[in-house]
């Protein structure tokens, strides 16, 4: 993530593997970074979501042997209490503040990589919008010093937000924090379950057992079908638990090797 892009949205649909990539991700590029990982739905409002933030963004200063008085000064400002920061006597402004933590950042020689994960799981869209506009704000005031990669379903984002928004301007509310959208590619399944089985003989297994699974529901599906008997509930759930998703073919992996273990 250079300098020419302050905030990217990796685009997927729920269990295809974003997490996994962004923790892969950020293993090979922690040199070069210091990432905050966020998972946004533990968060419901804006306060939680600033504790949260700066909290960590703290932890990155102390990591780094940076002592910033100027996090206590913000959280003043922003009306939040957190364990382990004193408050500083000395009152600044906010624009003195944020002056002084953009002077802290430059020592570290590093950028700081907000992630936020899974942020169309969080119900209310106006609680997006809360979380959306702070770290509009905080990437307004330390740009080129901080950037944010949001892991989320686009079109699930855009109609929360766009349920929220009187003129329905989702879509192009949402264009207003993201400078650019990512898709990650297609994985095939055969190529998964090589990727996750180091062992040859578990990977044949769990290939003859997904292959299993398929032609059951497939049966399932046309008997039931047949019979009239398919509720729409119970079909829902079959078709969830088919879905060739990544995080799916990732807990079949892990069911089969610890049975495969155990033998």
């Amino acid at each position: 993530m250079d300098n020419t892009l302050d905030s990217i949205i990796i685009d997927d649909e729920w269990g295809n593997g974003k997490t996994f990539f962004i923790k892969e991700f950020m293993k090979v590029y922690e040199r070069n970074y210091e990432f905050i990982y966020i998972k946004a739905p533990y968060f419901q409002t804006r306060e939680e979501f600033r504790k949260v933030f700066l909290t960590e963004l703290n932890k990155v200063f102390t990591k780094n042997g940076i002592f910033n008085t100027s996090i206590s000064n913000l959280t003043k400002y922003f009306g939040i209490e957190i364990q382990g920061i004193t408050l500083n006597q000395i009152e600044k402004n906010y624009n003195e503040t944020i002056e002084e933590i953009v002077k802290k950042m430059c020592k570290l020689n590093k950028r700081i990589v907000i992630v936020l994960d899974d942020l169309d799981r969080i119900e209310k869209g106006e609680d997006i919008q809360e979380i959306l506009s702070f770290i509009g704000e905080i990437n307004t005031e330390l740009r080129e010093k901080i950037g944010l990669i949001t892991l989320s379903s686009y079109n699930k984002l855009n109609e929360k937000v766009q349920s929220h928004t009187e003129d329905k301007e989702g879509e192009n509310y949402l264009d207003k924090y993201f400078d650019k959208k990512f898709y990650l590619q297609k994985v095939n399944i055969e190529e998964l379950i090589e990727y996750f089985c180091e062992d040859e003989n578990l990977s044949k297994i769990i290939k003859q057992c997904k292959k299993a699974i398929e032609e059951h529901y497939l049966l399932f599906f046309n008997s039931e079908i047949e019979d009239g008997k398919f509720e729409k509930e119970k079909k829902q759930n079959k078709i969830y638990l088919s879905r060739q998703t990544f995080r799916n073919i990732e807990r079949l992996y892990k069911e089969y090797k610890y049975k495969y273990k155990c033998k």
